[in-house]
């Protein structure tokens, strides 16, 4: 992993800035693939570069990757970016089903979105570097259900099966600068 971290840092670093003066690396791949931890190593390597979860920006279980999620986006993160300004965007708490809290992240030189949708073809332009995780098929579950515990098995399941409708139809994989299979 150490290799694939070091490329992508030195790619990120020599790529061109299409978003204001923010280099923006966008990372999808199925739940359970390792994109998580990948960003947090990545986001390490380019010096603390701030991380925006996918996880904060899904208005929950129903319809997560609806268009009002990318206006949110636009109007929440990349308008921003574009405006060279802070990115100040609402954080949705999956104990309340609701969103609640405003987060603010301050522009720096690089910005990493991670999670499912992160590269919706909404946000491709935006972005100077994409990454695509994936993982055996057999650990996705397993490892999700590890991680966030056996009572979201149900939605999970559905889950899955949007994930999987959503990387064909976009051809999301196929998008990527960089693909990346984790153990």
């Amino acid at each position: 992993m150490a290799s694939a971290l070091d490329a992508i840092a030195e790619q990120a670093g020599k790529s061109l800035i299409v978003c204001g003066n923010t280099r923006v690396i966008l990372i999808d791949g199925p739940a359970g693939s390792g994109k998580t931890t990948f960003t947090h190593h990545l986001a390490q390597t380019l010096n603390g570069s701030p991380v925006i979860s996918m996880d904060e920006l899904y208005n929950g279980w129903h319809k997560p990757l609806s268009d009002d999620l990318y206006a949110r986006m636009a109007q929440q993160i990349f308008t921003p970016l574009q405006q060279e300004t802070n990115i100040r965007y609402q954080k949705y708490d999956w104990h309340e089903s609701r969103f609640e809290n405003w987060i603010e992240v301050a522009n720096s030189d690089y910005l990493i979105i991670e999670g499912v949708g992160a590269m919706h073809p909404k946000n491709l332009d935006r972005a100077c570097l994409k990454v695509w995780l994936e993982a055996n098929e057999k650990l996705l579950l397993k490892r999700v259900l590890g991680r966030d515990g056996e009572h979201i098995r149900e939605q999970m399941l559905v889950w899955q099966k949007m994930e999987q409708e959503y990387f064909k139809k976009c051809k999301v994989a196929d998008k990527a600068d960089f693909a990346l299979q984790t153990n």
